[in-house]
């Protein structure tokens, strides 16, 4: 036989069913038994005591005695974030998959099926399928494996499936089909780990099959294999056989290891001298595991032991006690079924249960884990390894969080004194500090109990964030208000902080330390070296938790960082120290320190020295947005001299960023000068000059008119825009041709004097000045002007007003034609607004696509010509907005309202707007262009008269207009 590595060999972790090696036990018949009464049962047990080898040969057993066995593995359940939908629809996969391998539902689709029943809940579609597809396919008995159970202590929905198991198992009497069903469970968990909570447990039903180490009168199978394989004689394989027994106590693993360790060594030497089987396990086992396949099974024990947590602490300390009970013959540590330390212990498979005794499971755990392992694992986390890296490593006010308290201290000062010369200094100082504060806490309570003294540690530290000065102040304040005896353990938090933080002069005690006044009142301080609005807005995020990682080059940070209650979490984060200056800094108070600091302190200050030259300290975005806010604060704050013009001066530069100095200079000076007078005006803020300028850029000369506009105008609450356009509508209406011109080109544009005159000559032309024939070359000329300048614009003023402009000269161009084709339309407006009898006053007919008015009855002019030059001249109030609104019909939202294509142009018969001297019925009609017939009535006349006498007119108008082309 060649040589083999014991490093590279390996024992399976379940044996083939009627493999040599396996070796059976009680638990073999009675689990097979069981199964075979159709009894649940489970076996739940250490690891590596043969439970899948087990489940193998129980489950080929009872395929050969005509069973239908499954065999499903739990692992897949561990991986994250499993969800319920995931595991039963999973479940049920690996439950056709066994059945298809046994030519079973061959052609079944669960896919499609799991949707049909998607009205069922989960589990209700588990059973049914179980019940309804699986029973019905097969008429045998069904005993369905299930392996590595405690892979579901992840999963958060379990304690349902094992319910099902037993609703499986109860309605056996009602349900015939449930009679040939049964689970068997394998894994390394108990049941109230599986079910929790659960006051009716499904395990109640179950049979738990304990799994015994391998007897002497069992052990046959490997007694042979050491007569087969190394030439053993029956006496010396038995005699080795229980030298290993005394080594492993009959351990299924170890066992195996240590049998195959013996043929492999006897193999090697070759010597045919008998293998020293206590110098083997000395030098393979005890000292040499790491070395060995098996590695994995002692280093799993020992990183569920090394945990540093009180849990490993706990469980270090009762198999110490075990191993001393041992080492005296002594049974002191009696079973105790209830007792979880207990359970685990034996779950990890270190301990065994003899005569309601615990001891140490065999030999080589006693010698592997001994006394000086258990000593040396206590060492590396006796005091909490983790709380003393903690406490070394934190701020000067955190300590107090990872101080030791209650029976680790106990345990660590005992330790502690035992091994005085391996003790540092500051270990010393910090099991020193942890003992005074321990004594303070008990001292302050007496007569409480030590689960009590914890829970008052914890909302101590809770509340100051380890900060020692503020835990003395607590104390203090406990002592004269000490009813913490009365309070059960979850009330005693929130008692504490409704004493700390809700009590007014409890709070103030927290206040009067110098160093966290001085550092307070660093955010009120005007302080020219370091912008305070940043600061306290800096410290506002922090308040609000929003995480700030610290960083080294900003000042704020720096700043913020040696305060007294600011810290650097494990994140490198910065936050408030503790509850209490979070309740002491809070949103109150930030705000009533943002009220008495500019946001633009620092950049004011280094303008000024500047002597208000440098533009780059000039404020942008969102600081010009705070001085902004800051400055309509109400009352208005006390301002130095030159604040106003700092932030007006970034004002007009961020929104007239093209305009020259100069102009700029300009604008500020005008924006200074109306500010006063608009303060006083209701609903005025300085957003609203933000507005103006931008309605204005660049252009003195309009924002100076705007600013007079609406310093003599009702400033509305909303809709601002709207309400500066109308301010420029309303009163470049009444502006001449020339004022038009001016105010339509940027001021820094000349134009020709012959251009000019153009406009001059609309201005004469309106005031009669004129004749017709005069103004028929400057109407050719006009378009080509006004094209030359159109792109010029530069803001919503001079578009505004440019726009204006092409329409009222666009009205005199419509007004002096004449076609000889419009003589009959001429002459039925006429006609018809002459036989109202002084029931309408005019006709007007506007082409929509344009906004222009196209005809009228040709006796408007002499009889009312103030309405005539209102629509065709010069505008004026006897207009009113709803003729003026056909420029744009967004102007007049009735329009909008009441004609386009959401009424399919003119299914609407009229409309009805009300002018400053009477009232307009407008008829929307559609022709190959979309026409509004308007007939004007006075004040005073019957609508209702000249709705029938306008609606008796339309189609003679809509005739006439057909015959104009239209």
């Amino acid at each position: 036989m060649n040589a083999q590595n014991p490093s590279t060999s390996s024992i399976p972790s379940a044996l083939p069913y009627k493999h040599p090696d396996y070796i059976k036990r009680n638990a073999d018949e009675e689990l097979l038994g069981s199964l075979r009464n159709g009894d649940f049962c489970c076996v739940l047990n250490s690891p590596k005591t043969g439970k899948s080898s087990l489940m193998v040969q129980i489950f080929n057993d009872l395929k050969k005695e005509g069973f239908l066995c499954i065999s499903i593995d739990l692992t897949f359940v561990e991986k994250i974030n499993y969800t319920s939908d995931e595991f039963y629809r999973d479940f049920s996969q690996e439950l056709l998959n066994n059945l298809t391998e046994n030519k079973i539902l061959s052609s079944f689709d669960l896919d499609n099926w799991w949707l049909t029943k998607s009205s069922l809940g989960l589990l209700y579609r588990l059973k049914s399928f179980i019940t309804d597809i699986i029973l019905q396919e097969t008429s045998q008995k069904l005993v369905i494996f299930v392996d590595e159970i405690n892979c579901t202590l992840n999963f958060e929905s379990r304690s349902d499936f094992f319910k099902l198991i037993r609703l499986f198992y109860n309605r056996r009497e009602m349900t015939a089909d449930y009679k040939r069903l049964t689970f068997a469970l394998f894994g390394i968990a108990t049941p109230s780990e599986l079910c929790p909570n659960e006051r009716i447990s499904p395990f109640d039903v179950g049979k738990n099959i304990k799994l015994r180490p391998f007897q002497p009168h069992e052990i046959t199978p490997l007694k042979d294999k050491l007569v087969k394989e190394i030439n053993y004689s029956e006496a010396k394989a038995t005699e080795a056989m229980v030298k290993i027994l005394s080594f492993t106590n009959g351990h299924p693993y170890l066992t195996h290891c240590l049998c195959k360790l013996v043929i492999e060594e006897s193999t090697n030497t070759n010597t045919g001298t008998d293998t020293n089987i206590d110098q083997l396990v000395e030098e393979k086992i005890i000292r040499g595991w790491r070395n060995l396949d098996c590695e994995e099974h002692f280093q799993r024990i020992i990183r569920f032991l090394s945990e540093p947590n009180k849990r490993s602490m706990d469980l270090l300390d009762l198999y110490k006690e075990i191993v001393l009970s041992s080492l005296n013959n002594c049974s002191t540590v009696r079973s105790k079924s209830s007792d979880m330390l207990q359970i685990e212990l034996k779950l990890l498979g270190l301990v065994l249960e003899e005569d309601h005794v615990l001891k140490p499971y065999c030999e080589i755990y006693k010698q592997i884990f001994n006394l000086n392992w258990i000593e040396l694992q206590q060492r590396e986390f006796i005091f909490y390894r983790d709380d003393y890296d903690n406490y070394h490593n934190a701020d000067e006010r955190q300590k107090e969080l990872y101080l030791l308290t209650g029976k680790i201290l106990k345990r660590t000062l005992e330790w502690a004194k035992d091994h005085e010369n391996i003790v540092r200094h500051l270990e010393n100082r910090f099991f020193e500090e942890s003992r005074q504060f321990w004594n303070k806490v008990q001292d302050v309570f007496p007569n409480e109990s030590e689960d009590k003294w914890e829970t008052i540690v914890k909302a101590i530290n809770n509340l100051t964030g380890g900060f020692y000065q503020f835990s003395n102040i607590i104390f203090d304040i406990i002592a004269k208000n000490n009813n913490v005896v009365d309070l059960q353990q979850d009330e005693v938090q929130g008692w504490l902080e409704n004493l700390v933080l809700s009590n007014s002069s409890n709070l103030e005690l927290f206040k009067d330390d110098a160093l966290f006044i001085k550092d307070r009142d660093q955010f009120s301080k005007d302080d020219a070296s370091i912008d305070s609005f940043a600061l306290i807005s800096t410290f506002e995020k922090i308040a609000q938790k929003e995480p700030i990682p610290f960083d080294e080059k900003n000042p704020q940070h720096r700043k913020l960082k040696d305060m007294c209650f600011i810290i650097l979490d494990k994140e490198h984060n910065l936050r408030i120290l503790n509850k209490i200056y979070e309740k002491i800094l809070d949103q109150n108070w930030i705000k009533k320190v943002m009220a008495e600091l500019r946001p633009y302190t620092k950049a004011f200050r280094d303008w000024q020295h500047s002597d208000r030259q440098e533009s780059s300290y000039l404020l942008q975005n969102n600081d010009l947005k705070l001085a902004l806010e800051w400055l309509g604060k109400k009352p208005t704050p006390k301002l130095e001299e030159g604040e106003i013009e700092f932030v007006m001066t970034s004002l007009v530069a961020k929104v007239w960023t093209t305009a020259s100095s100069s102009v700029q200079s300009e604008a500020v000076l005008l924006i200074t000068t109306s500010r006063p007078s608009l303060q006083g005006k209701n609903n005025y803020s300085d957003f609203l000059l933000r507005e103006i300028l931008q309605w204005t850029t660049s252009q003195t000369a309009a924002l100076k008119k705007l600013l007079e506009w609406v310093n003599e105008s009702d400033i509305p609450v909303e809709n601002i825009r709207k309400y500066l356009e109308f301010l420029v509508r309303s009163h470049s209406k009444n502006w001449s041709y020339q004022e038009l011109f001016d105010f339509a080109l940027a001021p820094r544009i000349s134009y020709p004097e012959r251009e000019q005159r153009i406009f001059i000559t609309f201005d004469q032309y309106c005031r009669g000045e004129m004749d017709q024939s005069q103004i028929q070359e400057p109407l050719k000329e006009w378009g080509k002007i006004l094209d030359k300048y159109q792109n010029l614009n530069e803001n919503d003023f001079q578009e505004l007003v440019f726009n204006f402009l092409k329409t009222k000269i666009a009205r005199i161009s419509l007004m002096t034609q004449q076609q000889p084709e419009q003589e009959k339309l001429d002459v039925l407006l006429d006609e018809t607004v002459t036989t109202s009898k002084g029931h309408l006053k005019s006709i007007l007919i506007f082409n929509l696509e344009n906004g222009l008015p196209l005809y009228h009855n040709k006796r408007l002019k002499s009889d009312d010509p103030e309405l005539y030059r209102a629509l065709f001249a010069d505008g004026g109030d006897a207009v009113g907005e709803a003729i003026e609104g056909f420029e744009s019909l967004s102007k007049i939202q009735e329009a909008l309202d009441n004609f386009g294509k959401v009424t399919a142009f003119g299914n609407l018969t009229y409309s009805i707007f009300k002018l400053v001297g009477g009232t307009m019925m407008v008829y929307f009609v559609e022709l190959t262009t979309p026409f509004a017939i308007c007939f004007i009535a006075p004040d005073g006349i019957n609508l209702g008269l000249v709705v029938t006498r306008s609606q008796a007119k339309i189609k003679e108008i809509k005739n006439e207009l057909e015959e104009l082309g239209f």
